[in-house]
């Protein structure tokens, strides 16, 4: 199996907006993963490693899965970061948050 990579070369970011480098480099990680050969126990320490945001949480059974999905993984987490600092995020999970608010203060009306 395999794997390329969702690198970019030089300047080829050049000219694109952070949010179509973002959309790239998420198409990338969508080649990347479609790609790879990973086992079982390889998808499970990938995420394990994701859910822990730390390529150390879980070794792969090889030294070649192990490296793949320590590159995915730290792809994922950088993508992640990415998308959280763009604004329709942040007014997303404000959106969110408020209706978690809203549900949690009637739900308190309620045991009243």
């Amino acid at each position: 199996g395999g794997g390329g990579g969702g690198g970019g070369g030089d300047g080829e970011g050049a000219g694109k907006s952070a949010f179509q480098q973002l959309v790239g480099a998420m198409m990338g990680l969508t080649q990347t993963l479609n790609e790879s050969e990973f086992s079982d126990e390889s998808l499970f320490a990938l995420r394990t490693k994701m859910i822990k945001a730390s390529g150390g949480a879980m070794v792969a059974p090889t030294e070649e899965e192990e490296q793949l999905t320590n590159r995915v993984c730290g792809a994922c987490l950088g993508v992640a970061t990415a998308i959280s600092q763009q604004p329709f995020f942040q007014k997303v999970f404000m959106l969110v948050v408020l209706k978690l608010q809203e549900q949690e203060a009637q739900q308190d009306h309620l045991a009243l």
